[in-house]
């Protein structure tokens, strides 16, 4: 998806943060949206944004409440988006929406812990479900799932449990990479992705306290909120028993604003990050070579850095005395000379980008297929095919490895066409019409075959039996 004038996007969380800042940016691109929020407030102030900045004529921005850990609600949400932009479809779906909070199985509630995870987990899928059919009426439809850099790895600290919010955003996580398939297969006209940012400039914090206490409007530090913060002070070890109950609130408040306004990244950049990988990486060959490029690449340069630093200067000033020209003595003496670290840096970048499959499958998908991702998908389990070769008729499984690529290709295409290409299923499971045997084929009843468009020879690897056919 190259622009968003004219679309329709449903944005949660809408209300505050980054949910804002994708809404505004939406907005300014004369994009409708329709965003919820539990917070009538923060709704009001969004709109209040969006309208102050100028909507483009006919634009549609309307705000809905709606907790989407409510199943129902969502469900009311969705109807009320069809109904007020009069229509049966939209394009984009962001579920941003999430609270932190339910840290520990151990010391906090029941019911905290389950708001907090299915809040950030179960609004994902309830409004994933709610909204999959308007996606699957647009002629392209992209969904958008924030994770959190805690779905890579389930902590905050030695001191801080995190359960609740972490198993919420491993979950969103993998759910995300799962769906990526399933619509690749089943709707191939939506696109998925999962953002996993760190820390955010957003009012995360005074909101996750703000909805545990059941006042979600008031921003007043109650008596159990008091109790959490002194709670949670004594995990990391600062003394706080000296402090009085007000001098705790503004002690949390601060903190909360510095959480809001000090960080690295703020909420407007994250969105427009998120907004630039839907228009541009997402699916693409260039998002791919970036993701592997940027892994290995901080060591590159320094490898690069220092062969040229280790360049001896007085050779250079001895190609410039004896009248070469500055790009001559850069080709003819500072390259030659470097060259050992540049291949070295371009090596190591390499071996780095094979082992990077996460990135491909987050960016690429369904797109673009990389080695490293098909090395991965077949150290899993089951009967996964490594493929090499093109032919413009297609292709499915070499059944004699010894066979000659002429001989491959006929026996190859008098099956194609049989078989829905990109889909995978087993001999035993082939529609009658079909009419391909095991023994045709030289493969197993149980074997799983894959139909791959271009596809010249193919292998397939027997998880069982360890052996390729």
């Amino acid at each position: 998806m190259t622009e968003f004038a004219g679309r329709i996007a449903v944005v949660t969380g809408g209300g505050s943060g980054m949910g804002r800042e994708l809404v505004r940016q939406l907005v300014a691109e004369a994009c409708n949206v329709a965003m919820c929020d539990v917070s009538p407030t923060g709704l009001a102030e969004t709109q209040r944004l969006c309208e102050a900045a100028g909507l483009p004529q006919g634009l549609r921005v309307t705000t809905h409440i709606a907790d989407v850990a409510d199943r129902t609600q969502v469900e009311r949400f969705r109807d009320e988006v069809a109904d007020r932009h009069q229509t049966d479809k939209i394009h984009l779906l962001f579920n941003n929406a999430g609270i932190s909070g339910g840290g520990s199985m151990v010391t906090n509630s029941r019911d905290e812990w389950e708001r907090t995870f299915n809040i950030c987990w179960g609004g994902v899928y309830n409004c994933t479900r709610a909204f999959l059919p308007m996606l699957q009426n647009a002629e392209e439809g992209h969904i958008v799932n924030t994770s959190s850099i805690n779905g890579f790895w389930a902590s905050v600290g030695p001191r801080i449990p995190h359960t609740a919010y972490s198993a919420a955003k491993f979950a969103v996580k993998g759910f995300t990479e799962a769906l990526i398939t399933d619509l690749r297969i089943n709707a191939p006209h939506i696109k998925c992705s999962v953002v996993m940012p760190g820390q955010i400039g957003t009012s995360i914090r005074a909101n996750t306290r703000k909805i545990h206490s059941g006042d979600r409007e008031s921003d007043a530090i109650d008596a159990a909120g008091l109790a959490q913060a002194r709670e949670r002070f004594a995990l990391l070890g600062r003394d706080v028993s000296q402090l009085s109950d007000d001098q705790l609130r503004n002690l949390v408040a601060e903190l909360e604003r510095r959480f809001r306004d000090k960080a690295l990244t703020s909420a407007a950049q994250a969105a427009t990050i998120i907004l630039d990988g839907v228009k541009a990486l997402n699916g693409t060959i260039a998002g791919v070579v970036l993701v592997h490029a940027a892994h290995g690449l901080v060591i590159a340069v320094w490898i690069a850095a220092a062969a040229f630093a280790a360049v001896d200067g007085e050779l250079e000033f001895a190609a410039r005395n004896l009248g070469a020209s500055p790009l001559r003595t850069a080709l003819t003496v500072t390259l030659p000379l470097a060259a050992p670290g540049l291949m070295a840096a371009a090596i190591f970048v390499f071996l780095e980008s094979l082992d990077e499959f996460t990135g491909t499958y987050f960016v690429g998908v369904p797109d673009v297929t990389t080695l490293p991702l098909i090395m991965f998908t077949a150290s899993l389990a089951g009967n996964l095919m490594i493929a090499f070769g093109r032919s413009r008729a297609g292709g499915t499984a070499s059944p004699d490895r010894s066979r000659s690529s002429k001989a491959c290709r006929k026996r190859c295409q008098a099956v194609t066409g049989e078989i829905p290409q990109g889909r995978g299923t087993t001999l035993s499971h082939l529609p009658s019409e079909v009419g391909i045997s095991t023994a045709r084929l030289g493969l197993r009843p149980s074997s799983s075959i894959i139909v791959v468009p271009r596809i010249e020879v193919a292998y397939f690897v027997n998880a069982e039996t360890n052996k390729r056919a």
